[in-house]
């Protein structure tokens, strides 16, 4: 008989698979029962392994959990979406090679959807699926047996016939029926052949009876004295039988007679006749005689003719009693493998808790973290994922193993931090601008920002001038959600970069009320800035989505109307900030006089975003 394959997953049903292989093993043998791919040593295909242990066997049972289609990695990935799987490897290896595949749904698990199973599984809805309960155990495992047998064609369970219980049961009541009848016919058949002797050659009062013959065909022995009055008649004297008219009868003599336990247990001593071609069976197996009351035998005495001779004694059959077959002893019941009752996940004021029950474990782990749990019965643990995770609850007992799955999402507060971590730049970050002004004369500049230091509260950054001349431009800080201006000497004035790191944009923010650098050596200045919208801005650096941000910043004219072409009141912004390189991709600054002409032009782009 070829062999049974039992396929499954240790966190979906490890303790039905142990269960059922048991079970398995006793009715079929354990040699035809395979469980796990051991032995696979290093540098050999693991592949090529499972293929070759699966094409060994006629069947593969695939046990189906409630976490058989969704248990995932250490990555969050679904593991069935992996081709390196195994127990994806072994159900589509037994599919392609057309080896019957069973599969086994436990405690209730509802059959995979075709849309939910890669390509080379969908197949598997296809056949018909057989259904295992702990509490229905002998029922619903009997009933996979028998569709068992019926793949494997066999009639009972080993080659050699059938389990204990169907071997008791062929030699039980019908065996011992036929053997029976067989000893009572032997009986009879003794009985009979023995009655009827003795009807031939009857003994009368302890000697041989007259022949019926006539006196003339009898033949008698002249040596043999007639038997004395009053003395037992037992001598040589012949006779013939009216059957067996040929064969002479041989002379009577003396056997000792064993008398049943129930009687006296004494020895006497009686007639009985040996013939000389016996019609019936062999002669009886001796049976021990007891010991004798005296040491001679007792005289026979004569018994008046008139009685009716003594009833032989039958002989006893020697019936050689059969081993009984070694009572079947009761497995041990198997202890019932835990239980998770309970588990979900609970939001609390700063992080999420994992709140389980379980019943019959001795050991717990919440995967992937914090791992081994210290109470096994009932607990809440506090979690603070970054991203929706799915944990794993694993229980194990004396009977086994059970799992269950939660996805956790993170905690609004903690999804802020994370947005709020994303805007900052880090000491990783670096940009690279150019600039060039409204007049040939206007400098062109090309220089790099780098971070100095990044935390809740404060940035500190450095500028370096690439070109025209490499140097060092000093370093600046900004602080809080309140946009402002950062003074650059060396190349002028600059909207602040980080506009937005500590807030987050929309088309509704408003800033306004914020330091305005002197344009022109003038002060009292006063800003305000908006976002208008989202667009797509082109620049060196690429294409980005970011926000358009507009400043302007004003003050009252004092020289005069006569001045009103030369003299700054008012300072236009545009920035484009992409949350993308968190900082600004592009700023465009126009000096306006009193008159409305533009003084002053600069254009700032981004050439290049560095992560190192």
């Amino acid at each position: 008989m070829e062999g049974i394959f039992i396929s499954y997953r240790r966190d979906d049903s490890a303790g039905y698979a142990g269960r059922l292989y048991d079970r398995l093993a006793a009715h079929f043998g354990a040699d035809a029962v395979f469980m796990d791919v051991e032995g696979i040593e290093p540098g050999t295909d693991f592949v090529k392994a499972i293929e070759g242990a699966v094409a060994s066997c006629k069947v593969l049972i695939v046990l189906i959990g409630n976490q058989w289609l969704d248990a995932t990695d250490a990555a969050g990935r679904r593991r069935l979406e992996d081709p390196h799987d195994f127990i994806r490897l072994e159900t589509s290896t037994a599919l392609a090679r057309d080896i019957r595949v069973v599969p086994v749904l436990v405690d209730r698990a509802p059959m995979p959807r075709q849309e939910d199973l890669p390509a080379d599984l969908h197949s598997l809805v296809r056949r018909q699926a057989v259904e295992l309960n702990h509490k229905q155990w002998d029922a619903t495992s009997g009933e996979l047996i028998k569709t068992l047998e019926k793949i494997l064609h066999v009639a009972g369970s080993r080659a050699s016939g059938g389990t204990r219980s169907e071997q008791a049961e062929a030699n039980g009541p019908r065996a011992g029926k036929g053997r029976t009848f067989w000893i009572a016919a032997a009986l009879f058949i003794a009985i009979v052949a023995g009655a009827a002797y003795w009807q031939l050659s009857p003994v009368e009062t302890g000697h041989l009876s007259p022949s019926p013959l006539p006196p003339e065909k009898r033949q008698l022995n002249d040596s043999s004295p007639p038997a004395a009055a009053g003395q037992s008649a037992i001598g040589p004297e012949k006779t013939q039988t009216p059957m067996l008219p040929a064969e002479p009868l041989q002379p009577v003599q003396e056997v000792p007679a064993k008398v049943d336990a129930a009687n006296a247990g004494s020895e006497t001593t009686a007639t009985a006749p040996i013939p000389a071609n016996p019609v019936i069976a062999a002669e009886p197996a001796p049976v021990p005689a007891s010991p004798p009351l005296t040491a001679e035998p007792a005289p026979v005495q004569p018994i008046p003719s008139q009685k009716a001779a003594p009833a032989p004694v039958p002989e006893r059959l020697s019936v050689k009693a059969e081993t009984p077959p070694a009572p079947v002893v009761p497995a041990k019941p198997k202890p019932e493998p835990p239980a998770i009752t309970s588990l979900a996940a609970n939001m609390g004021e700063k992080d999420v808790a994992i709140c389980y029950r379980v019943e019959r474990a001795r050991e717990l782990s919440l995967m992937p973290m914090p791992g081994v749990l210290k109470n096994p019965v009932e607990a809440c643990v506090n979690v603070a994922p970054e991203k929706p995770i799915r944990y794993t609850l694993n229980a194990t007992g004396p009977g086994g193993n059970a799992s269950k799955q939660i996805t956790v999402s993170p905690h609004p507060d903690t999804l802020a931090e994370i947005a709020r971590r994303a805007r900052l730049p880090g000491r990783n970050e670096r940009w690279v601008y150019q600039t060039r002004g409204k007049w040939p004369a206007s400098p062109q500049w090309k220089f790099q920002i780098s971070i100095d230091r990044s935390d809740g509260s404060m940035v500190a950054e450095s500028l370096t001038i690439l070109q025209p001349a490499a140097k060092s431009a000093g370093s600046r800080s900004s602080g809080g959600g309140q946009a402002g201006f950062l003074s650059w000497p060396d190349i002028g004035l600059e909207f602040s970069p980080w506009l937005g790191a500590y807030t987050e944009l929309s088309g509704t923010g408003r800033w306004k009320d914020f330091s305005t650098p002197a344009a022109g050596g003038r002060d009292g200045w006063y800003s305000n800035a908006s976002t208008s919208q989202r667009e797509q801005v082109e620049v060196p650096a690429g294409r980005f989505a970011a926000w358009k941000v507009e400043s302007w910043s004003n003050r009252h004219a004092t020289d005069g109307s006569s001045s009103a072409r030369l003299e700054p009141v008012r300072l236009h912004f545009q920035v484009w900030y992409a949350p993308q390189v968190k900082r600004y991709v592009k700023s465009i600054r126009k000096l306006i006089s009193a008159s409305g002409q533009v003084l002053d032009e600069d254009l700032f782009e981004l050439v290049e975003y560095k992560l190192n």
